[in-house]
């Protein structure tokens, strides 16, 4: 067996090993605070309407149960200098520096809005990835539901001022749906299905 793959299991069988132990904490203190709750209700768990309580009390309390474990142990993990199966500590910080990210899209819908102030958002976040150095990590999209030609047509004016103002040719898109459903969510999805790979 190569080195990788032993690695690979040995991390499998700790991630194995974390879930495990937070699933028991997590449903023991559920149970444990399900319990009290049964103490404290006037017949014990004697009807059926003390038992939905229980049971609307218990789904609502794993997730505080899960949000406070989950704290306990990112704290823990602190205090003893982190966690030796992360990636940081799989790698050395060369590896790590040398590995290409892959792009992010940042995505603005628009629906009506007043282009020209909207638009310099975008140049804002722009100007500042590019300040940082990190301007070839993104690819920007404006995705416009706009049913009014004049909008839309203002709204493209805009876009291919700004990318020849910020020389984003190739990294600045625009793109309008002509059907508009589920408004800007809608929009969103539309955009991960047809381009989210």
């Amino acid at each position: 067996m190569t080195e990788s793959a032993t690695a690979s299991r040995s991390w499998h069988l700790q991630a194995t090993i974390r879930r495990l132990v937070l699933t028991a904490f997590v449903a023991g203190q559920t149970g444990l605070a399900s319990w009290f709750l049964l103490q404290v209700l006037p017949y014990h768990g004697g009807n059926v309407v003390e038992w939905l309580i229980v049971a609307v009390f218990a789904v609502l309390y794993l997730w505080i149960a899960f949000g406070f474990w989950i704290a306990v142990y990112g704290f823990l993990l602190r205090l003893l200098g982190g966690d030796r199966a992360s990636l940081l500590k799989r790698h050395t910080p060369n590896e790590l520096a040398a590995t290409p990210l892959s792009k992010t899209a940042i995505v603005m819908p628009l629906y009506h809005e007043p282009v020209s102030w909207t638009l310099k958002g975008l140049k804002a976040i722009y100007l500042d990835l590019a300040r940082s150095g990190r301007l070839d990590d993104f690819d920007f999209y404006i995705l416009s539901d706009s049913q009014d030609p004049d909008v839309w047509l203002q709204e493209q004016q805009v876009w291919l001022k700004l990318v020849e103002e910020l020389g984003a040719q190739g990294r600045l898109f625009y793109r309008r749906r002509r059907v508009n459903l589920n408004y800007k969510s809608g929009n969103v999805a539309d955009f991960l299905r047809r381009w989210g790979s």
